[in-house]
Protein backbone atom coordinates (compact mmCIF):
# COMPACT_ATOMS: atom_id res chain seq x y z
CA UNK A 1 0.00 0.00 0.00
CA UNK A 2 1.00 3.49 -0.67
CA UNK A 3 1.75 5.48 2.39
CA UNK A 4 0.67 9.04 2.96
CA UNK A 5 4.27 10.20 2.86
CA UNK A 6 4.74 8.84 -0.66
CA UNK A 7 1.50 10.54 -1.73
CA UNK A 8 2.75 13.85 -0.36
CA UNK A 9 6.08 13.45 -2.13
CA UNK A 10 4.35 12.57 -5.39
CA UNK A 11 2.00 15.53 -5.13
CA UNK A 12 4.84 17.88 -4.32
CA UNK A 13 6.87 16.62 -7.31
CA UNK A 14 3.88 17.07 -9.62
CA UNK A 15 3.29 20.51 -8.20
CA UNK A 16 6.88 21.48 -8.97
CA UNK A 17 6.56 20.15 -12.52
CA UNK A 18 3.31 22.09 -13.05
CA UNK A 19 4.96 25.26 -11.76
CA UNK A 20 7.88 24.77 -14.14
CA UNK A 21 5.47 24.24 -17.06
CA UNK A 22 3.47 27.35 -16.15
CA UNK A 23 6.65 29.38 -16.00
CA UNK A 24 7.41 28.44 -19.62
CA UNK A 25 5.30 30.62 -22.03
CA UNK A 26 5.68 28.18 -24.91
CA UNK A 27 4.27 25.32 -22.87
CA UNK A 28 1.34 27.47 -21.71
CA UNK A 29 0.55 28.51 -25.29
CA UNK A 30 0.69 24.91 -26.51
CA UNK A 31 -1.68 23.74 -23.76
CA UNK A 32 -4.12 26.59 -24.46
CA UNK A 33 -4.10 25.85 -28.19
CA UNK A 34 -4.80 22.17 -27.62
CA UNK A 35 -7.66 23.03 -25.25
CA UNK A 36 -9.29 25.50 -27.67
CA UNK A 37 -9.10 23.10 -30.60
CA UNK A 38 -10.56 20.31 -28.46
CA UNK A 39 -13.52 22.43 -27.37
CA UNK A 40 -14.18 23.54 -30.98
CA UNK A 41 -14.07 19.95 -32.18
CA UNK A 42 -16.58 18.93 -29.48
CA UNK A 43 -18.94 21.87 -30.12
CA UNK A 44 -19.00 21.67 -33.94
CA UNK A 45 -21.72 18.95 -34.18
CA UNK A 46 -23.96 20.92 -31.84
CA UNK A 47 -24.08 24.07 -34.04
CA UNK A 48 -27.42 24.66 -36.00
CA UNK A 49 -26.99 23.96 -39.71
CA UNK A 50 -30.38 25.47 -40.76
CA UNK A 51 -29.19 29.00 -40.05
CA UNK A 52 -26.21 28.54 -42.35
CA UNK A 53 -28.38 27.17 -45.16
CA UNK A 54 -30.91 30.08 -44.89
CA UNK A 55 -28.29 32.67 -45.51
CA UNK A 56 -27.22 31.21 -48.83
CA UNK A 57 -30.29 32.57 -50.87
CA UNK A 58 -29.87 36.01 -49.30
CA UNK A 59 -26.31 36.09 -50.46
CA UNK A 60 -27.25 35.07 -54.01
CA UNK A 61 -30.25 37.57 -54.31
CA UNK A 62 -29.61 40.56 -56.68
CA UNK A 63 -30.44 44.21 -55.86
CA UNK A 64 -33.44 45.76 -57.78
CA UNK A 65 -33.05 49.05 -59.77
CA UNK A 66 -34.60 52.12 -58.16
CA UNK A 67 -36.00 54.97 -60.31
CA UNK A 68 -36.38 58.50 -58.98
CA UNK A 69 -39.55 60.48 -59.46
CA UNK A 70 -39.47 64.00 -61.04
CA UNK A 71 -39.97 65.56 -57.59
CA UNK A 72 -36.99 63.65 -56.22
CA UNK A 73 -34.85 64.58 -59.23
CA UNK A 74 -35.58 68.30 -58.65
CA UNK A 75 -34.11 67.97 -55.21
CA UNK A 76 -30.73 66.93 -56.67
CA UNK A 77 -28.15 69.78 -57.06
CA UNK A 78 -27.35 71.08 -60.58
CA UNK A 79 -23.56 70.95 -61.03
CA UNK A 80 -23.66 72.65 -64.48
CA UNK A 81 -24.60 76.04 -62.98
CA UNK A 82 -21.76 76.06 -60.46
CA UNK A 83 -18.89 78.52 -61.16
CA UNK A 84 -15.54 76.98 -62.11
CA UNK A 85 -13.27 76.26 -59.21
CA UNK A 86 -9.99 78.23 -59.31
CA UNK A 87 -7.23 76.30 -57.55
CA UNK A 88 -4.03 78.11 -56.55
CA UNK A 89 -0.95 77.01 -58.51
CA UNK A 90 1.51 74.69 -56.86
CA UNK A 91 4.65 76.31 -55.45
CA UNK A 92 7.22 74.74 -57.73
CA UNK A 93 10.87 75.58 -57.10
CA UNK A 94 12.29 78.00 -59.63
CA UNK A 95 14.58 76.35 -62.14
CA UNK A 96 18.01 77.90 -62.61
CA UNK A 97 18.95 79.09 -66.11
CA UNK A 98 20.38 76.48 -68.43
CA UNK A 99 23.67 78.35 -68.56
CA UNK A 100 24.01 78.08 -64.77
CA UNK A 101 23.52 74.32 -64.66
CA UNK A 102 27.07 73.55 -65.79
CA UNK A 103 28.87 76.66 -64.57
CA UNK A 104 31.21 76.25 -61.62
CA UNK A 105 32.22 78.92 -59.25
CA UNK A 106 35.75 80.13 -59.96
CA UNK A 107 38.46 78.81 -57.68
CA UNK A 108 40.18 81.29 -55.41
CA UNK A 109 43.48 82.50 -56.75
CA UNK A 110 46.40 81.07 -54.74
CA UNK A 111 48.74 83.62 -53.28
CA UNK A 112 51.60 84.33 -55.61
CA UNK A 113 54.84 82.80 -54.38
CA UNK A 114 57.57 85.24 -53.63
CA UNK A 115 60.23 84.16 -56.08
CA UNK A 116 63.75 85.50 -55.72
CA UNK A 117 64.88 87.90 -58.41
CA UNK A 118 66.53 86.27 -61.43
CA UNK A 119 69.84 87.80 -60.58
CA UNK A 120 70.07 85.93 -57.26
CA UNK A 121 69.96 82.48 -58.85
CA UNK A 122 73.48 81.27 -59.59
CA UNK A 123 73.00 79.17 -62.73
CA UNK A 124 75.78 78.37 -65.17
CA UNK A 125 75.45 80.10 -68.53
CA UNK A 126 75.68 78.13 -71.76
CA UNK A 127 79.19 77.26 -72.73
CA UNK A 128 80.40 80.24 -74.83
CA UNK A 129 83.24 78.30 -76.29
CA UNK A 130 84.86 78.23 -79.66
CA UNK A 131 85.17 74.53 -80.37
CA UNK A 132 87.62 73.75 -83.17
CA UNK A 133 87.01 70.68 -85.23
CA UNK A 134 88.92 67.69 -83.95
CA UNK A 135 89.93 65.01 -86.42
CA UNK A 136 88.75 61.58 -85.34
CA UNK A 137 91.49 59.33 -84.01
CA UNK A 138 92.75 56.70 -86.44
CA UNK A 139 91.38 53.24 -86.25
CA UNK A 140 92.98 51.33 -83.45
CA UNK A 141 95.37 48.66 -84.59
CA UNK A 142 96.05 45.51 -82.68
CA UNK A 143 99.72 45.03 -82.10
CA UNK A 144 101.42 41.72 -81.68
CA UNK A 145 103.57 41.41 -78.64
CA UNK A 146 107.00 40.16 -79.77
CA UNK A 147 107.94 36.92 -78.16
CA UNK A 148 111.29 36.68 -76.48
CA UNK A 149 113.51 33.86 -77.69
CA UNK A 150 113.35 30.73 -75.62
CA UNK A 151 116.27 30.45 -73.23
CA UNK A 152 118.85 27.86 -74.17
CA UNK A 153 120.81 26.02 -71.58
CA UNK A 154 124.46 25.35 -72.27
CA UNK A 155 125.20 21.64 -72.18
CA UNK A 156 127.27 20.55 -69.26
CA UNK A 157 130.83 19.75 -70.32
CA UNK A 158 131.63 16.10 -70.19
CA UNK A 159 134.85 14.93 -68.76
CA UNK A 160 137.23 13.98 -71.58
CA UNK A 161 140.05 11.77 -70.34
CA UNK A 162 143.43 12.64 -71.61
CA UNK A 163 145.22 10.15 -73.75
CA UNK A 164 147.88 8.15 -71.99
CA UNK A 165 151.25 8.52 -73.70
CA UNK A 166 152.63 5.24 -74.95
CA UNK A 167 155.42 3.85 -72.88
CA UNK A 168 158.76 3.78 -74.58
CA UNK A 169 160.93 0.87 -73.93
CA UNK A 170 164.60 1.69 -73.71
CA UNK A 171 166.84 -1.13 -74.77
CA UNK A 172 170.39 -1.18 -73.79
CA UNK A 173 172.87 -1.75 -76.54
CA UNK A 174 174.55 -4.20 -74.26
CA UNK A 175 173.66 -7.71 -75.41
CA UNK A 176 174.19 -9.34 -72.05
CA UNK A 177 172.08 -6.97 -69.81
CA UNK A 178 168.38 -6.35 -70.13
CA UNK A 179 166.98 -3.31 -68.30
CA UNK A 180 163.31 -3.08 -67.51
CA UNK A 181 162.01 0.53 -67.49
CA UNK A 182 158.84 1.24 -65.41
CA UNK A 183 155.94 2.74 -67.36
CA UNK A 184 154.73 6.04 -65.78
CA UNK A 185 151.09 6.09 -64.61
CA UNK A 186 148.65 8.19 -66.64
CA UNK A 187 147.20 11.20 -64.70
CA UNK A 188 143.48 10.99 -63.96
CA UNK A 189 141.27 13.58 -65.66
CA UNK A 190 139.42 15.96 -63.28
CA UNK A 191 135.69 16.11 -64.32
CA UNK A 192 134.00 19.54 -64.34
CA UNK A 193 131.18 19.96 -61.78
CA UNK A 194 127.69 19.40 -63.30
CA UNK A 195 124.97 21.95 -62.44
CA UNK A 196 122.70 21.01 -59.56
CA UNK A 197 118.93 20.47 -60.19
CA UNK A 198 118.07 23.23 -57.71
CA UNK A 199 120.15 25.75 -59.67
CA UNK A 200 118.50 24.73 -62.94
CA UNK A 201 115.01 25.11 -61.42
CA UNK A 202 115.85 28.56 -60.02
CA UNK A 203 117.18 29.69 -63.40
CA UNK A 204 114.01 28.58 -65.16
CA UNK A 205 111.77 30.35 -62.60
CA UNK A 206 113.73 33.58 -63.00
CA UNK A 207 113.43 33.41 -66.77
CA UNK A 208 109.69 32.69 -66.52
CA UNK A 209 109.15 35.61 -64.12
CA UNK A 210 111.09 37.93 -66.43
CA UNK A 211 108.87 36.81 -69.29
CA UNK A 212 105.70 37.45 -67.25
CA UNK A 213 106.91 40.93 -66.28
CA UNK A 214 107.65 41.72 -69.91
CA UNK A 215 104.16 40.67 -71.02
CA UNK A 216 102.56 42.64 -68.19
CA UNK A 217 104.53 45.75 -69.08
CA UNK A 218 103.54 45.35 -72.71
CA UNK A 219 99.86 45.06 -71.82
CA UNK A 220 100.03 48.18 -69.66
CA UNK A 221 101.60 50.05 -72.57
CA UNK A 222 98.82 48.92 -74.92
CA UNK A 223 96.23 49.93 -72.30
CA UNK A 224 97.72 53.42 -72.08
CA UNK A 225 97.54 54.00 -75.83
CA UNK A 226 93.93 52.78 -76.05
CA UNK A 227 91.39 55.26 -77.50
CA UNK A 228 89.46 57.43 -75.02
CA UNK A 229 86.25 59.22 -76.06
CA UNK A 230 86.19 61.57 -73.03
CA UNK A 231 85.45 65.13 -74.13
CA UNK A 232 85.40 64.30 -77.84
CA UNK A 233 81.81 65.48 -78.56
CA UNK A 234 80.20 68.86 -78.01
CA UNK A 235 77.75 67.50 -75.44
CA UNK A 236 80.59 65.83 -73.53
CA UNK A 237 82.53 69.11 -73.44
CA UNK A 238 79.42 70.93 -72.14
CA UNK A 239 79.01 68.32 -69.40
CA UNK A 240 82.67 68.62 -68.37
CA UNK A 241 82.43 72.41 -68.30
CA UNK A 242 79.19 72.37 -66.27
CA UNK A 243 80.72 70.02 -63.68
CA UNK A 244 83.76 72.27 -63.26
CA UNK A 245 81.92 75.63 -63.51
CA UNK A 246 80.48 75.74 -59.97
CA UNK A 247 83.87 74.84 -58.46
CA UNK A 248 85.54 77.59 -60.49
CA UNK A 249 82.89 80.13 -59.44
CA UNK A 250 83.49 79.36 -55.77
CA UNK A 251 87.26 79.67 -56.27
CA UNK A 252 87.43 83.00 -58.10
CA UNK A 253 84.64 84.57 -55.97
CA UNK A 254 84.83 88.33 -56.66
CA UNK A 255 88.27 88.30 -58.32
CA UNK A 256 87.05 87.32 -61.78
CA UNK A 257 83.81 87.22 -63.78
CA UNK A 258 83.30 83.52 -64.38
CA UNK A 259 81.03 84.25 -67.35
CA UNK A 260 83.98 85.67 -69.31
CA UNK A 261 85.67 82.28 -69.69
CA UNK A 262 86.16 81.34 -73.32
CA UNK A 263 88.09 78.64 -75.08
CA UNK A 264 89.45 81.26 -77.46
CA UNK A 265 91.50 82.59 -74.54
CA UNK A 266 93.66 79.62 -73.73
CA UNK A 267 97.24 79.24 -72.60
CA UNK A 268 99.22 77.16 -75.09
CA UNK A 269 101.77 74.69 -73.72
CA UNK A 270 104.04 72.47 -75.79
CA UNK A 271 103.85 69.20 -73.93
CA UNK A 272 106.53 66.56 -73.61
CA UNK A 273 105.68 63.72 -75.96
CA UNK A 274 105.22 60.55 -73.85
CA UNK A 275 107.55 57.72 -74.77
CA UNK A 276 104.77 55.15 -74.46
CA UNK A 277 102.82 56.96 -77.20
CA UNK A 278 105.63 56.84 -79.76
CA UNK A 279 104.10 53.71 -81.22
CA UNK A 280 101.05 55.80 -82.24
CA UNK A 281 103.08 58.40 -84.18
CA UNK A 282 100.23 60.89 -83.67
CA UNK A 283 100.19 64.66 -83.04
CA UNK A 284 97.24 65.84 -80.95
CA UNK A 285 96.22 68.21 -78.14
CA UNK A 286 93.89 68.42 -75.15
CA UNK A 287 92.30 71.32 -73.23
CA UNK A 288 92.41 71.30 -69.42
CA UNK A 289 90.66 73.72 -67.03
CA UNK A 290 92.80 74.76 -64.05
CA UNK A 291 92.43 77.04 -61.02
CA UNK A 292 95.34 79.41 -60.33
CA UNK A 293 96.09 81.13 -57.02
CA UNK A 294 97.39 84.65 -56.54
CA UNK A 295 101.00 83.51 -56.96
CA UNK A 296 100.39 81.87 -60.34
CA UNK A 297 100.50 78.26 -59.14
CA UNK A 298 97.94 75.69 -60.23
CA UNK A 299 95.80 74.42 -57.37
CA UNK A 300 95.70 70.65 -56.98
CA UNK A 301 93.82 70.27 -53.70
CA UNK A 302 90.82 67.99 -53.31
CA UNK A 303 87.88 69.47 -55.16
CA UNK A 304 90.03 71.97 -57.08
CA UNK A 305 92.11 69.61 -59.23
CA UNK A 306 92.49 70.25 -62.98
CA UNK A 307 89.56 69.09 -65.11
CA UNK A 308 89.73 67.70 -68.65
CA UNK A 309 87.39 69.73 -70.89
CA UNK A 310 88.29 68.59 -74.41
CA UNK A 311 89.97 65.25 -74.91
CA UNK A 312 92.66 64.20 -77.36
CA UNK A 313 91.19 60.85 -78.33
CA UNK A 314 93.75 58.76 -76.42
CA UNK A 315 94.01 57.93 -72.74
CA UNK A 316 97.74 58.53 -72.45
CA UNK A 317 97.57 62.04 -73.94
CA UNK A 318 94.64 62.99 -71.65
CA UNK A 319 96.56 61.88 -68.56
CA UNK A 320 99.75 63.63 -69.66
CA UNK A 321 97.82 66.83 -70.44
CA UNK A 322 96.37 66.98 -66.92
CA UNK A 323 99.75 66.27 -65.27
CA UNK A 324 101.69 68.77 -67.40
CA UNK A 325 99.03 71.49 -66.99
CA UNK A 326 99.20 70.98 -63.23
CA UNK A 327 102.96 71.60 -63.16
CA UNK A 328 102.76 74.75 -65.30
CA UNK A 329 103.39 78.09 -63.57
CA UNK A 330 101.53 81.27 -64.60
CA UNK A 331 102.46 84.89 -64.11
CA UNK A 332 101.30 86.09 -60.66
CA UNK A 333 98.26 88.40 -60.75
CA UNK A 334 97.59 88.71 -56.98
CA UNK A 335 94.11 87.19 -57.40
CA UNK A 336 92.51 83.82 -57.91
CA UNK A 337 91.77 82.94 -61.53
CA UNK A 338 90.32 80.16 -63.67
CA UNK A 339 92.23 79.32 -66.85
CA UNK A 340 92.05 77.05 -69.86
CA UNK A 341 95.30 75.34 -70.88
CA UNK A 342 95.81 73.64 -74.24
CA UNK A 343 98.63 71.10 -74.17
CA UNK A 344 100.00 70.26 -77.64
CA UNK A 345 101.78 66.96 -78.28
CA UNK A 346 103.86 67.02 -81.49
CA UNK A 347 105.33 63.77 -82.78
CA UNK A 348 108.85 64.00 -84.17
CA UNK A 349 111.82 61.76 -84.79
CA UNK A 350 113.67 63.64 -82.06
CA UNK A 351 110.95 62.81 -79.52
CA UNK A 352 111.01 59.12 -80.51
CA UNK A 353 114.50 58.51 -81.97
CA UNK A 354 114.67 54.72 -81.78
CA UNK A 355 110.99 53.88 -81.92
CA UNK A 356 110.11 50.80 -83.91
CA UNK A 357 106.62 50.56 -85.29
CA UNK A 358 104.98 47.29 -84.29
CA UNK A 359 103.42 45.28 -87.05
CA UNK A 360 99.64 45.01 -86.79
CA UNK A 361 98.22 41.59 -86.07
CA UNK A 362 96.86 39.78 -89.05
Amino acid sequence: MVSSKQIRDLSSSWGQKVQEILKNPSAVAAIASLGAHGLLFLALPLLPSAGLKATEPEIKQSVAMVELTPEEQQRLPDFSTLPPLDLPPLNEPARPPAADLFSLSPLPQPPSAQLPPPGSLFTPPPLPLFIPSIPPPPRTQTFQIPLAPAPTLAPSPQATPEETPAAEEQTSPQPNETEVVATPEAPEATPSPSPQPEALQQTREEQLQARVNEIRSRREQLNQIAPDESGMTESAMHDNFRDWWQTAANWVSQDQDINELNLEKVTLIEGVYPEAACILRQSTNAVVAVLVDSEGRVVSENGYAPKLIRGSGYRIFNQEAIEQAQTHTFEPTNKNEARFVQVNFIFSEEACPEQETAAPAS
